[in-house]
């Protein structure tokens, strides 16, 4: 009897997204952490990275910044559910950071940008999966 091929499943645009998050997410909350803990963007409580959220200052429904690695860092879930993200403290943060202009790059590239194919979020998902074996 001759083997079947088996021939790899394509992912939907949707999964592909779902994917990329889950990566990306623990990228951002990984990212600087010490002994599998890390602090809050805006409050500076030590959380462990499992207790931790993406937190975005643009909101994640906007492509472009969605996966941005300037707009989104660790945030514990007071900051980031209960406090509606620390919006202004995110952008003192965000501003300390990287200087006055990147809360405008943002804004340009919340509008700007466009929508990814689902060629480029695989790429991304690699991405991510590369940058956190180096983590």
């Amino acid at each position: 009897m001759p083997t079947k091929l088996k021939i790899p499943k394509t992912k939907s645009y949707p999964q592909l997204k779902k994917l990329l998050d889950k990566h990306f997410s623990l990228f951002i909350r990984q990212r600087g952490s010490k002994e599998n803990y890390n602090r809050c963007f805006t409050c500076g409580a030590w959380k462990e990275i499992k207790d931790l959220h993406c937190g975005h200052y643009v909101s994640r429904t906007y492509i472009g910044t969605r996966w941005d690695e300037t707009n989104c860092w660790p945030q514990c879930p007071s900051c980031n559910l209960f406090h509606e993200g620390m919006k202004d403290e995110f952008a003192r943060m965000l501003i300390a950071k990287f200087g006055n202009n990147i809360l405008d790059i943002l804004a340009y590239k919340k509008k700007n940008s466009p929508k990814f194919t689902a060629k480029e979020l695989e790429i991304l998902i690699q991405v991510y999966k590369e940058k956190l074996k180096t983590l």
